[in-house]
């Protein structure tokens, strides 16, 4: 039931994005993480995604949240989980790889605010402040006595700015062996950066034009097999993404078909129809489709749109 998968899917990430910010000030404080409060969150993600990822890949398109840390890390987490659903890995793995994106950028804490919110260029000295923030992760992280069962949260929490190519920081000689989970991570972090607004950027990028960077970006940031699994969760136009259709309506993405070959026929909803039952643009009726994308229209979409179909309550 689609209702209950939406009202599941917010409680778990209202409980991910408070989840964050204990962690935040339990580092502040030097008490431990709660890694096994993690470990219930993702295994309960994981279950969600494998029955309709739509939902929480819905939410994290919504992008009006007061805290860009912690949204950002929930986001992370969930997209991760949905490329490593798409690669077919254990459950098990998947909800270890939504563990390490909820926590991957935890060394950011000991990177001052008026670094991480400067709105112009860093300056050399700032960029060394920042460029050390994998490996104060991998330090607060290596503190946690519960790391020793699952351990791919210290790869990637010093690797995921590290490019598949080798390039990105911290530097290596003779360049890293990249965790896989490390690899999963940085494509959805750099995802979920862009198309989101920040102070040293004017405007995010639309999600279609993200994920076609990602793509123009694959064998040399990031990992071909990856790009492959992320190309086909997101699709060409993401959930959450505004539509034309050839109609001249306006549409917003619920859900992604999984046939390679209708990557860019999604489910969408017309924005104020009355009956806005979801359409798939993949279904043929004699032989012909009922509407096509003309166009990405997220421009048209305001947020109470976008967030409607995915926010219940």
């Amino acid at each position: 039931n689609r209702k209950s998968i939406q009202e599941e899917s917010n409680k778990v990430m209202s409980r991910a994005v408070l989840f964050v910010g204990e962690v935040m000030r339990a580092v502040e404080q030097k008490r431990p993480i709660q890694v096994s409060k993690a470990m219930r969150l993702t295994q309960k993600m994981a279950d969600i995604i494998q029955v309709d990822e739509s939902v929480l890949l819905g939410l994290t398109s919504i992008k009006d949240y007061d805290e860009y840390t912690f949204a950002h890390s929930v986001n992370v987490c969930v997209l991760s989980m949905a490329i490593a659903d798409r690669m077919e890995l254990p459950k098990a793995e998947i909800a270890e790889i939504g563990v390490a994106g909820l926590l991957h950028d935890i060394g950011k804490m000991h990177v001052p605010l008026s670094i991480l919110n400067k709105s112009g260029q860093l300056d050399p000295q700032e960029w060394d402040t920042m460029r050390r923030h994998p490996m104060l992760g991998v330090i607060e992280l290596s503190r946690v006595r519960s790391m020793r069962m699952i351990t791919s949260p210290l790869f990637v929490a010093l690797q995921h700015h590290v490019q598949y190519a080798g390039d990105g920081y911290p530097y290596k000689p003779n360049a890293w062996t990249l965790h896989r989970h490390s690899r999963i991570v940085s494509v959805a972090d750099v995802f979920d950066a862009m198309t989101t607004p920040r102070t040293y950027r004017a405007t995010a990028l639309v999600p279609g034009k993200a994920v076609r960077f990602v793509h123009s970006m694959s064998g040399r940031a990031f990992d071909p097999v990856i790009v492959k699994a992320f190309v086909q969760a997101m699709g060409v136009y993401p959930v959450g993404s505004g539509v034309e259709l050839d109609s001249g309506d306006i549409a917003v993405v619920l859900r992604q078909n999984r046939e390679l070959a209708h990557l860019h026929r999604p489910w969408v909803a017309i924005v104020n129809s009355p009956s806005s039952e979801p359409i798939n643009l993949a279904e043929q009726h004699a032989g012909r489709y009922r509407c096509s994308i003309v166009r990405s229209a997220d421009e048209l979409l305001s947020p109470e749109q976008r967030a409607g179909r995915f926010v219940t309550g």
